[in-house]
C-alpha cells in the first residue's frame, strides 16, 4: 500500500454555488439512505450491454470531467463482467463484481484500484446502476474500476453485506494481476448505504481479516452521502435500518463505524461528501472529527445544493463542479502518483 505523508487536516468546504439547472436547488426527502430505490439507472447509468460472463473493450476515452494524469490515462477500457467472487446459497450475482480494466501505455506499469459500492437502502441496487461518469473517469486517470454486489436485505442482515464487500475486495486482490491492476494502490468508494459499508469495511478490521486482508491493503476511502457511521442515530428511514442491523439497541454501537476508529489501526485517508439535515451533517461530521482524532488524514465537503441522487450522480460527471475536482486530487494523493 501507499500513504500519503499529508499532515492530518479536515477542509470543511460549503458549496453554496449551483451546479447546472437539472441538479440545482434539489431538496432530498424521505428515504435519505434508499439510494436507488426511488430512481431506477437511465440507460444512459447503466453499465454496457455485452453478455454477462464476458469482457469487452467499452471504446472509453478520456474525456474532460476532470484533470487527466497525462500519458497514463487509459487508451482503452475492458469490460469483465460478473466475476464471481464468492459461492453462498444467493444468487451468484449478488456475490459478483464487474471489471474495467485500465489499458495504459506501455511503460505506465499496473493500474490503481478503485472499488465502487452502490447504494439502496441495503434492499436494492446493483453494480451496474450509475456508472457511465465513473467509468469515463478511471478511464482518464488510468484507473481500474471495480464495482461490486452484495446480498441485500430482507434475504440477509448485518454483517453479510459488510462482508460480502470486504471478500469481494480481498478476492481482487488476489487476482489483480489477472487484470493489470496494482494491489497496493486501492482506494474503496460508496454512495449512501453502500457509503455505510465502506466506511465500516475501512475502519472494523474483522471484515478483511475474515477474507484473508487488512486494513494497510487499503489506501483511500471515499464515502458520498450516507448515515451510516452512526447505527444509534438510524438516519431519516429507520426502518431501513431495523432491516438491516435489527432492533436491538444494544448491538448497535458495535456495527457503528465511528466506534472502530482508533489510531494506529491503518485506516486508510479519508474523503467525506455530505448534505441534508443538520443531524444528518452533525452524523458526518461526527465521523470524520473521530478520523481526524485518530491521526487520519481526512477531507470533508459539504454539497448543500445537491439532493441525495445527485452526489451520486456528480461523480465524475463532466459538469461537476462541487465533488469531482476535489475527489481526483484526493485519489491522486492517497494512491501515489502514477507510474
Amino acid at each position: 500500500m501507499i500513504r500519503s505523508p499529508r499532515a492530518v487536516t479536515t477542509t470543511v468546504t460549503v458549496a453554496t454555488i449551483a451546479l447546472v439547472v437539472a441538479l440545482a436547488g434539489a431538496c432530498a426527502t424521505g428515504r435519505e439512505d434508499a439510494g436507488d430505490l426511488s430512481t431506477p439507472a437511465t440507460a444512459t447509468q447503466a453499465a454496457g450491454s455485452d453478455a454477462p460472463g464476458t469482457s469487452a473493450s467499452t471504446g472509453t476515452t478520456p474525456g474532460s470531467s476532470s484533470p487527466s494524469t497525462g500519458s497514463c490515462a487509459a487508451t482503452d477500457q475492458i469490460a469483465h463482467r460478473d466475476e464471481v467472487y464468492a459461492t453462498t446459497d444467493a444468487d451468484p450475482k449478488l456475490t459478483s463484481l464487474d471489471v474495467y480494466e485500465a489499458v495504459r501505455p506501455e511503460g505506465c506499469g499496473a493500474a490503481p484500484i478503485l472499488f465502487w459500492v452502490h447504494g439502496g437502502g441495503w434492499q436494492q441496487g446493483d453494480k451496474a446502476n450509475q456508472l457511465s461518469d465513473k467509468k469515463r473517469l478511471a478511464a482518464e486517470q488510468g484507473w481500474t474500476l471495480v464495482s461490486l454486489n452484495y446480498r441485500l436485505t430482507p434475504a440477509v442482515q448485518y454483517p453479510v453485506p459488510n462482508q460480502d464487500v470486504a471478500d469481494g475486495i480481498g478476492w481482487f486482490l488476489a487476482h489483480a494481476a489477472q487484470f493489470n491492476a496494482d494491489p497496493s494502490r486501492t482506494a474503496v468508494m460508496g454512495h449512501s448505504a453502500g457509503g455505510g459499508i465502506v466506511a465500516a469495511v475501512s475502519t472494523d478490521e474483522r471484515y478483511l481479516a475474515n477474507a484473508g486482508r487488512s486494513l494497510d491493503d487499503l489506501d483511500c476511502l471515499v464515502s458520498l452521502d450516507t448515515e451510516g457511521y452512526d447505527v444509534t442515530k438510524k438516519g431519516d428511514d429507520g426502518g431501513i435500518y431495523d432491516a438491516m442491523f435489527g432492533t436491538d439497541p444494544a448491538a448497535w454501537p458495535d456495527q457503528s463505524p465511528v466506534n472502530h476508529v482508533r489510531a494506529g489501526a491503518g485506516i486508510p485517508d479519508a474523503f467525506i461528501v455530505t448534505r441534508g439535515s443538520a443531524a444528518r451533517l452533525a452524523n458526518a461530521h461526527a465521523f470524520a472529527d473521530a478520523l481526524t482524532t485518530a491521526g487520519v488524514p481526512t477531507t470533508i465537503i459539504e454539497t448543500r445544493s445537491l439532493d441525495h441522487n445527485g452526489v451520486n450522480d456528480a461523480v465524475g460527471a463532466p459538469e461537476d463542479t462541487l465533488i469531482t475536482p476535489k475527489l481526483v486530487p484526493f485519489l491522486d494523493a492517497c494512491l501515489g502518483t502514477p507510474t
